[in-house]
């Protein structure tokens, strides 16, 4: 888990955080090869004191629903926490980290399947990739960009529906027409290079995500209803939804 990550889920600034690791208040996290600080899923353990540190914030967490979201590697880190797993060079099953607290997931451009669909770019640098998601039977939304054409992968952009076709726990899909792989928006704060932009698509995305949590999280709400039947009767749609 990346710091942004985090740092969105517990309600903090990455800022805030390598401060609370600078003291000692948070172990020194891990970093991965390129050197980004990897939070394992524990931290959010380890957060509980920052509850109380942010004002108005006290006591209004509902910890009883919980959802798991990412993009991209945190995608693939998320989907971890939901139930897939990673595939040794032996063909055996690596660490179960799904994590039971979470209810609901959102996986924004996750990798797909590994084996014989990894490029060799990812079978060599990339091994974590090698992955199966048949395990993963948290309810997941999965969203792709048909447009998302990745070196990582020799399947093309549908690589990056695996996550919903291959799992028994996902049952939502949301493919955007037009999208690569920043689904229309931006990597991170402070950045601006993007593969997509299109403030539209990010608007999508937005919208449908929430809804999805929200129904998902508070089951009678009509959100995803609502906001599906919105999608299909736009005049020029962005995009579709598929559900099983």
């Amino acid at each position: 888990m990346r710091i942004g990550e985090v740092a969105r889920a517990s309600g903090t600034t990455s800022k805030t955080l390598r401060y609370y690791e600078e003291v000692g208040l948070l172990p020194a996290a891990d970093r991965t090869p390129a050197g980004y600080r990897d939070y394992g899923a524990e931290v959010l353990d380890r957060l509980d004191f920052i509850e109380g540190a942010v004002p108005g914030l006290a006591g209004r967490l509902d910890r009883s629903r919980i959802a798991a979201v990412g993009h991209s590697f945190g995608a693939q880190t998320t989907s971890l926490l939901l139930g897939a797993r990673t595939v040794g060079a032996d063909g055996g099953l690596g660490e179960d980290l799904s994590d039971p607290r979470i209810q609901v997931g959102v996986l924004l451009s996750a990798a797909g399947r590994g084996g014989d669909a990894l490029s060799p770019l990812a079978r060599e640098h990339f091994p974590y990739l090698n992955q199966s998601y048949a395990g993963m039977k948290t309810p997941t939304l999965v969203v792709w960009g048909d447009q998302d054409h990745s070196p990582l992968t020799v399947a093309g952009p549908e690589w990056f529906k695996d996550a919903y076709t291959l799992s028994p726990g996902a049952n939502g899909l949301l493919t955007l027409f037009g999208g690569g792989h920043m689904l229309g928006g931006i990597s991170g704060y402070r950045v601006a290079e993007t593969t997509d932009e299109s403030p539209e698509r990010v608007a999508v995305v937005q919208r449908l995500t929430w809804a999805y949590l929200r129904s998902a999280l508070y089951p009678g709400d009509s959100a995803w209803t609502t906001a599906c039947a919105g999608l299909r009767q736009s005049a020029h749609p962005p995009g579709q939804v598929d559900s099983k």
